[in-house]
């Protein structure tokens, strides 16, 4: 996929070139595991610049933790609501059933309003005729129908969730990073979209897994670090966040769902084989002692 990337835009270059006043912009978090707490620092340099007039974030996009993300930078959680969750899940046995328990708790009670046609939350839908479907999704009826849509982006078979799949309206989902990693906007909109690829961050891969990280306070101050040096110019070549103008002529992304999902079979079927033949020899253990 080819991107209308425009790395050295400075904050207040971005000022100086926009039609209004503050810009809008679009925040699109893409994929990422539990590196997703990167982006409490980010929105601590954002919800700054916002209070000091300087942009006015219009949307949301997301997908797996970046759906999560949005939902909680848009709802105006604080940071040390979002640590607290992190701290709650560094004790949790099943952090992924814990996690949607901690993000009702600390969303406001009219989260989904607030979040409904702002934030957008990209699903991967396991359809049986057309394999794996790009669906997103930026309607919601409750809290309770908000977070499930992103824990539905959110859930990776047996790595971070112990679900094969997740239930949502009535139909099954994996995680988004399967049909979209990066969510970009991609209508005919004005807005210059500030893309947060964490992916990139160069940062411990084992607590990208699992919420085992004992400092994740450092984690959020490189958020806050790298974003600043990139909005002021300091270092705008920093390779997690970049901007993207859509009103630019682009290559139209070529995805072959059959390769993902071909992906997915493989993933699924190497995890089951590995049970079974767990399965297997727990029992023939049990067999051996009776005898």
């Amino acid at each position: 996929m080819q991107y209308n990337i425009i790395r050295s835009l400075s904050i207040n270059e971005f000022i100086r070139s926009s039609y209004v006043h503050p810009p809008e912009i679009d925040v699109v978090v893409s994929v990422g595991g539990f590196y997703g707490f990167f982006m409490i620092g980010v929105d601590k340099i954002l919800k700054k610049l916002e209070q000091e007039g300087k942009l006015y974030i219009k949307r949301y996009a997301g997908s797996s933790c970046g759906a999560i993300c949005s939902i909680m930078m848009a709802c105006g959680v604080s940071s040390d609501e979002a640590i607290g969750i992190y701290n709650n899940l560094f004790r949790a046995t099943n952090f992924f059933e814990k996690l949607r328990e901690e993000i009702l708790r600390v969303l406001p009670d009219d989260a989904y309003e607030i979040c409904t046609d702002r934030v957008y939350i990209h699903c991967t839908e396991l359809s049986w005729s057309r394999g794996l479907r790009h669906v997103v999704f930026s309607r919601f009826e409750s809290n309770e129908d908000l977070v499930d849509a992103a824990m539905a982006s959110s859930n990776f078979p047996f790595f971070i969730s112990p679900r094969l799949w997740y239930p949502y309206r009535g139909k099954y989902y994996v995680d988004g990073c399967w049909s979209s990693p990066l969510p970009l906007f991609r209508d005919d909109s004005l807005h210059h979209q500030l893309v947060v690829k964490l992916y990139n961050i160069k940062y411990y891969r084992r607590y990208m897994r699992a919420p085992r990280d004992p400092s994740i306070e450092a984690l959020v101050v490189k958020g806050a670090v790298e974003t600043d040096k990139f909005l002021s110019g300091t270092d705008p070549h920093i390779e997690t966040l970049c901007w993207y103008d859509p009103q630019v002529k682009q290559k139209k992304r070529k995805y072959y769902a059959w390769k993902a999902s071909a992906v997915l079979l493989g993933s699924v079927t190497t995890v089951l084989t590995l049970f079974y033949i767990r399965q297997r020899n727990d029992l023939a253990r049990i067999r051996s002692r009776i005898k």
